[in-house]
């Protein structure tokens, strides 16, 4: 088949039809490869602000329910924390005002976050965190 039977084919009914699903195609590939890439950080804000809860349990089980102060926060829980990753490096510390000795208060009360996709991973003092819109 010459050069003048694939134009033909390809700018006929037939041509036009697969040029619209390859276009197709592709448009749904890019939209479900931009969906991955928000669910992968959406999980990774998750897990950073669960890790940095998680090492600021830690640090006030061993200063009797104390969170470190704000300055010089990050080297107070170095020893806690681990390897730190991009969304731990992200993280904005809210220390409570006061220390809590009941745990189940813990669960309500805030330590930090981290901000994505004008969203944030809210940690909390029991360790724990969610996402929050």
């Amino acid at each position: 088949m010459g050069m003048r039977s694939w134009l033909r084919a390809l700018l006929g009914y037939g041509g036009a039809l697969l040029i619209g699903l390859v276009i197709g195609s592709w448009l749904t590939t890019r939209a479900t490869i931009s969906e991955v890439a928000k669910a992968v950080e959406r999980a990774g804000a998750l897990e950073g602000a669960a890790r940095m809860a998680i090492s600021l349990r830690l640090y006030a089980d061993d200063w009797e329910e104390q969170f470190p102060p704000v300055r010089g926060f990050s080297a107070a829980i170095e020893p806690y924390r681990g390897v730190p990753d991009h969304y731990s490096l992200r993280f904005v510390y809210t220390p409570p005002k006061e220390s809590v000795k009941a745990r189940s208060a813990l669960k309500k009360l805030p330590v930090g976050f981290v901000q994505f996709q004008g969203k944030k991973a809210i940690a909390y003092a029991d360790g724990s965190a969610r996402l929050e819109d």
